[in-house]
């Protein structure tokens, strides 16, 4: 019997090969042992001077007869801990004996999985370790992965059970979200993914939520298909919106009757003209009584109306039009929503409504556009240069041009030196749905001649100069991938050439990160890159002065490192961030970002 436990003994303090291989990522690559303390039922862990001052206290599991058993570790045995203060490490407590067991991964930044580590993640988003459906071995997928995505991957978060939607044959799925775990008949009886069975299930007639209010880990019923989920609704379309979007009203929710009762914070004090309301019924009956007195009000005014914009409509049509076509356009274009192998970003769209918001106050009139596919990009730019063909027609001579901002953030990726933009539609690294920045561009660059723009119906744009803002990461596909869309890459068109005509259109642009880099969220909730961009604008024009575009660049270079760098001091998950410039103009220290209209 004592040779018995003997060799268990063995086989459970043996160290792990060092060829075994990690589920992906890097694998253990430490495994050492410490001295262990015991201590009795119910004292609380890691609070022992037997320590002592030159060792770490840590908690490695319970002991036999219930009791507490820690580790005292020589802290340079011990890897970094990572941004939430834990350890890459395995911690085994073993039974009947005097020694915890660690093994540990080569990185903070890595997550232990059964004999390996998954890696950080992709595009900074960090990963779990999960379980396959069915057999349930484990596996390694991003946090924020959908379960569409994980069930696609075939790696589960938090497990995995049956489809009810998918009756009569109840596929497998991934459980959306944790559920009430106290509640043992129905832990989650809106989710559509069930652990056993269907019995508790309860559909949403308007589709599937997050409970904000329990974390995000408890499935709700959206109020309306086709109504926005305001930022108060504790219901949000997704995990992440819970985090990032989700606003909690002090004082309860209510209905905006204004706004078809979607979801609103109730005020402190109800007054007479608040629609924000715990119901709406008596809202709906003051404004059927005040309805014939403001029928009648209306028709005396529309009659007025009429008469005055007949006579107004002549005389300021064509002045209207005038202005209207002074203004200078741009082009925001922010991607969220993917889908496949890219994880969602919910950050881009906060990113795209303030880059909006600046282009117009800066006098820009915006062509914006959220979540959009590779033919709507490039229906987006055939609309911009139609603009700019407007533009150039009424034109003085010899009056100056105004830069045109075409602003993208979403993903991105670099091979071969050449970088892809992806629009939502992408779900896999294919190289006929991502996008190559000299694709892209390659329109605006040819719109100075006559042929090209008579092609895509709009005028010649002569000497445009545009600016392009890309808030993208710049990191690497994997393999096979990485063949295919460098093989894309060079059968693409080159980018415009520095030894170019006087009238071709010149380009400036300025990248959120380097070559391989990522493009980070700041705790804002916006890109740090946009973050900069706007803060940076925002300043010179509160100062009155315009700031060149070479001034520009480099204070929003500066920014993005200072602030990253900061950062990665409290979150070592956080790489350090440099935007870089490319440009084909020389006078960047003479031109401005300001609107200027055409005379």
């Amino acid at each position: 019997m004592a040779s018995l436990l003997f060799a268990l003994q063995t086989i459970l303090l043996a160290p792990i090969p060092t060829d075994s291989q990690p589920i992906h990522g890097n694998g253990w690559d430490t495994t050492f042992n410490c001295p262990a303390i015991v201590y009795p039922k119910g004292w609380r862990r890691c609070h022992d001077a037997r320590c002592g001052t030159q060792k770490t206290c840590i908690s490695c599991g319970w002991g036999p007869n219930k009791t507490n058993l820690a580790a005292c570790c020589n802290p340079k045995d011990l890897p970094a801990p990572g941004h939430k203060g834990k350890y890459p490490c395995d911690r085994q407590p073993i039974q009947g004996g005097t020694l915890c067991q660690w093994r540990c991964c080569s990185s903070p930044l890595s997550i232990p999985c059964d004999i390996g580590c998954c890696r950080s993640g992709d595009h900074g988003q960090p990963h779990k370790c999960g379980r396959t459906p069915i057999h349930r071995k484990p596996c390694c997928i991003p946090e924020a992965a959908s379960p569409a995505q994980q069930i696609q991957s075939g790696c589960c978060i938090r497990g995995d059970g049956i489809d009810c939607k998918s009756a009569p044959t109840f596929a497998s799925c991934c459980l959306w979200a944790q559920g009430d775990e106290r509640n043992k008949s129905s832990p989650d009886p809106h989710s559509p993914c069930q652990r056993d069975n269907c019995s508790g299930y309860k559909p949403c007639q308007e589709g599937e939520g997050y409970d904000c209010t329990f974390h995000g880990q408890r499935i709700c019923c959206l109020r309306s298909k086709t109504l926005p989920i305001s930022e108060e609704d504790p219901c949000q379309a997704t995990l992440l919106d819970c985090r990032s979007r989700w606003r909690q009203c002090p004082n309860g929710v209510g209905l905006d009757c204004a706004r078809h009762g979607i979801a609103c914070c109730l005020p402190s004090k109800l007054g007479p003209d608040n629609s924000c309301l715990s119901s709406c019924a008596g809202y709906r009956r003051q404004a059927s009584s005040l309805m014939w007195i403001n029928v009648a009000a209306a028709a005396g005014c529309v009659t007025l109306a009429c008469a005055v914009c007949f006579w107004c409509r002549k005389r300021f049509r064509r002045s209207a039009t005038s202005r209207a076509r002074r203004r200078p356009p741009a082009l925001v274009m922010a991607n969220s929503s993917y889908n496949g192998v890219f994880p969602p970003l919910p950050f881009a769209q906060k990113d795209g409504e303030a880059m909006t918001r600046l282009f117009d106050r800066m006098g820009y009139e915006v062509i914006y556009d959220f979540n959009v596919t590779r033919s709507r990009m490039e229906e987006r730019q055939r609309q911009l240069l139609e603009r700019l063909g407007h533009m150039e027609t009424e034109r003085s001579t010899g009056a100056e041009r105004t830069p045109v901002p075409m602003y993208f953030v979403g993903h991105g990726l670099e091979v071969a030196g050449t970088q892809f933009l992806v629009p939502v539609d992408a779900i896999d690294y294919d190289p006929e749905a991502n996008i190559p920045l000299s694709s892209f561009l390659s329109l605006p660059s040819r719109a100075h001649l006559p042929t090209v723009a008579e092609a895509h119906g709009c005028c010649p744009v002569a000497g445009a100069l545009y600016i392009c803002f890309l808030d993208i990461c710049r990191s690497l596909a994997p393999q096979p991938a990485r063949g295919l869309l460098a093989a894309s890459a060079a059968e693409a068109e080159e980018a415009p050439s520095r030894r170019r005509p006087q009238e071709a259109a010149s380009f400036v642009i300025i990248n959120a990160c380097e070559p391989g880099g990522v493009a980070q969220e700041s705790p804002s909730g916006h890109g740090y890159f946009t973050k900069a961009l706007v803060e940076v604008i925002e300043a010179t024009d509160s100062a009155g002065s315009p700031m060149t575009l070479q001034l520009l660049v480099d204070t929003v270079m500066e920014q993005v490192k200072r602030e990253t760098q900061e950062a990665r001091l409290l979150r070592p998950s956080v790489r350090l961030q440099s935007p870089t410039l490319q440009s084909s103009c020389a006078q960047l220290s003479h031109l401005t970002l300001a609107c200027a209209e055409i005379n």
